[in-house]
């Protein structure tokens, strides 16, 4: 019976280390895939909210830049306005000017909340050109965009 029990013993020791390395392997396997599925959802996640908060500086800045620039760009449109026939540079620079604001106000619309959007219409309604709309109105929009973006940031960090 002895010779019995260590072979048995022996199949055991041998056949008990094998199946705990299976096992490991199987559960290291399965738990590296599920963690890696998890930072892989984390990662696209901050990706997203990253190239959102990059879009939203990028917008706020341009608004930014128009604004300060919106007297000199009104002196162009009264000296635009003397000369109409003469005054394609002007024309020019002013359409210039123009695409800009329209391409800042309709990209809000995508990366920024309901209250910016609002403003935005709002100024958008009015129909002079818009360096001649109140700058109050503007002012608004820039912090209704700067409003929206820290919510947003706030909310990411939060999660």
């Amino acid at each position: 019976m002895d010779v019995k029990t260590d072979k048995a013993n022996q199949k055991t020791n041998v056949l008990l280390p094998t199946i705990m390395g299976f096992v490991g392997v199987i559960v290291g396997s399965v738990l590296t895939f599920y963690f890696s599925g998890i930072l892989w959802d984390r990662q696209k996640l901050f990706y997203v909210n990253d190239s959102l908060t990059r879009k939203q500086f990028e917008l706020i800045d341009r608004l930014s830049k128009l604004n300060g620039q919106q007297p000199g760009i009104q002196e162009l449109w009264i000296n635009h306005l003397k000369d109409i026939p003469n005054n394609t540079v002007l024309s020019e620079k002013l359409g210039g000017y123009r695409g800009e604001y329209s391409s800042v106000v309709f990209q809000s619309s995508f990366y920024f909340g309901d209250k910016t959007n609002e403003i935005a219409r709002k100024i958008a309604s009015l129909k002079e050109p818009w360096w001649e709309k109140p700058r109050e109105d503007y002012d608004l929009l820039l912090y209704s965009m700067r409003d929206d973006m820290i919510t947003q940031i706030k909310r990411t960090v939060k999660n």
